[in-house]
């Protein structure tokens, strides 16, 4: 849960490796009028600009507390990833009706082998595009702990991280795609193969904008932490002799890395108070006013509740560094 900088060294090697592929690809397009290689400029362009706006997106989300912004604006990932959906949507849906309008006219569209430079760019962005493929799955393996990658992708609360492996992912597979679609029309002398190629890589840019959408939509409107990580939350409370009985207990995740919890919580009294004190108001008890020392007692009382609650946030924090936010009622 614990977010470190690596998805911010990730976000930074893959939106400048992405943008130097999205200039060859489109040199690559214009000499060879490819549409396939038209879908993998958009593709990489889409790329750039979603990880420039998953960088600002975590810079602002690494902003602290101030007077307006109370809780941070840890979220401000989760709505910058939002942005970066609906840009990889646009570039999806044009890339599958310039396909399908080239489908349809397929008789107007000369074909013309492809050039040198078409397999040159192909090949240079797919050895990039690997690269830091490998790069995002290394950072992921450190912080997957023992879960598989499909887990860690269905259940972390950084976006930056999924967005990049899976938005690089997409793109070796595009690059694979826009190759085999040009291989398979040289030796065709046709356009076809290489416009299904196309739809085929819209297709992914459309379900990429649509994983990256609800993936964030979750987390603006407000989610639980997930269940495994809550149990242990939970187990850790009630193994501890200060506590009798949980009545409440709830978490929402308000960033990467940081998690609210709210609990009520009844303390067993023999546990919370505070017994050496408790003997000397007995004792004080028999040589004052009966009305003063219930009143000492009563905020003895108090003092020890408030110190067991503190005690308890500081169990909590030290248990689960993520606990940012620890809201403790008792009942």
């Amino acid at each position: 849960m614990v977010q470190t900088n690596q998805s911010g060294k990730v976000i930074i090697i893959s939106f400048i490796c992405n943008l130097c592929i999205a200039v060859g690809k489109l040199l690559a397009f214009l000499f060879s009028r490819s549409p396939s290689m038209l879908a993998e400029t958009l593709h990489s362009f889409g790329d750039s600009l979603n990880q420039f706006l998953l960088y600002v997106g975590f810079k602002r989300g690494k902003i602290g507390p101030c007077s307006r912004y109370p809780r941070g604006r840890g979220r401000a990932q989760y709505l910058y990833n939002l942005f970066a959906a609906q840009g990889i949507a646009i570039a999806a849906i044009y890339t599958l009706y310039h396909s399908i309008n080239h489908w349809l006219h397929l008789s107007d569209h000369q074909y013309h082998p492809p050039g040198m430079i078409l397999w040159i760019v192909l090949l240079v962005s797919g050895l990039i595009e690997s690269y830091v493929f490998l790069t995002a799955l290394k950072a992921a393996h450190s912080k997957k702990g023992m879960k598989s990658l499909y887990q860690f992708l269905q259940t972390t609360d950084d976006p930056s991280l999924t967005a990049i492996i899976l938005e690089d992912g997409i793109a070796v597979l595009g690059v694979a795609l826009a190759s085999l679609g040009n291989i398979i029309g040289l030796f065709q002398e046709s356009l076809l193969p290489d416009i299904i190629c196309s739809l085929f890589i819209g297709l992914l840019l459309l379900f990429m904008a649509y994983y990256l959408f609800w993936s964030n939509y979750k987390f603006i409107v407000g989610t639980s932490l997930e269940k495994a990580e809550a149990d242990k939350i939970r187990k850790f409370l009630e193994e501890l002799p200060l506590i009798k009985h949980i009545f409440q207990f709830d978490t929402e995740v308000m960033a990467p890395g940081k998690v609210r919890l709210s609990i009520e919580v009844e303390f067993h009294g023999m546990h919370s108070l505070n017994h050496e004190q408790m003997k000397k108001n007995i004792t004080l008890l028999k040589q004052r006013p009966q009305a003063q020392v219930l009143f000492s007692t009563y905020n003895t009382a108090q003092r020890e509740v408030g110190n067991a609650i503190l005690q308890l946030e500081r169990d909590l924090q030290t248990e689960f560094p993520y606990l940012s936010i620890i809201d403790t009622e008792t009942h």
